[in-house]
């Protein structure tokens, strides 16, 4: 879409252009946040055809046999469904010309930022946090002393503190999120990324290993 178009139809949405998003977050370090969550894995459980366990079952027709290639696209869009005319969700744009003629370039007049058999196109760090942080399956939420993707979750939706200028901006001291064990809403210390990051692996690897038990029984 040519860039004109698109900051029209963002703009009409809300969104903003600026240094720092809508939650007064740096573009730099809402990248690097943003990226963690290349790290989760959001049980989407994708089969062959690019279409998630959820609507796995709307692939069948009326006698058990595939449905037109038509509708295979249209249920493969599952949660991206109102990209097109959300414009992404976005709440933000970054005020540098080129990203934006190029964040620009990637929004099509029919399915947005989403393409079949890839998915979104959009650079994580420029996504939305619904699209980024959104589980509907929502495991998360289990109760668990420490869930990594559930704090990574409450912290980018956590205003950070921009200077008089809003170029630059620092982290909050603490930040809100739901404590499963009181249950309740509480507080907690920030977390640096390096720290998030390394509880991200911690548990993506342990996820891994927990699968390949599975895989292998209980030898």
């Amino acid at each position: 879409m040519r860039l004109e178009k698109f900051l029209k139809e963002a703009l009409a949405k809300g969104v903003i252009v600026s240094n720092i998003t809508d939650l007064g977050w740096v573009w730099h370090t809402r990248r690097k946040y943003a990226d963690l969550t290349s790290l989760v894995d959001f049980e989407c459980a994708f089969d062959e055809d690019g279409v998630c366990r959820i609507y796995q079952y709307q692939k069948l027709g009326p006698k058990g046999g595939k449905v037109r290639k038509e509708k295979i696209e249209k249920v493969s869009r599952c949660c991206c469904t109102g990209c097109r005319t959300s414009v992404g969700y976005l709440r933000s744009l970054p005020n540098y010309i080129g990203v934006l003629m190029h964040i620009a370039e990637l929004f099509n007049e029919k399915t947005g930022f989403w393409r079949l058999g890839g998915g979104c196109v959009l650079p994580r760090e420029y996504r939305s946090n619904i699209c980024l942080l959104y589980m509907c399956r929502g495991s998360f939420h289990k109760p668990k002393k420490e869930n990594p993707f559930g704090l990574l979750k409450y912290m980018m939706q956590t205003p950070y503190i921009p200077d008089y200028m809003h170029l630059s901006s620092s982290p909050p001291k603490t930040f809100k999120y739901y404590n499963t064990t009181l249950m309740r809403i509480a507080k907690r210390e920030w977390i640096t990324y390096e720290e998030i990051r390394r509880m991200l692996l911690e548990d993506k690897a342990k996820r891994e290993r927990n699968k390949g038990k599975k895989a292998h029984g209980n030898n």
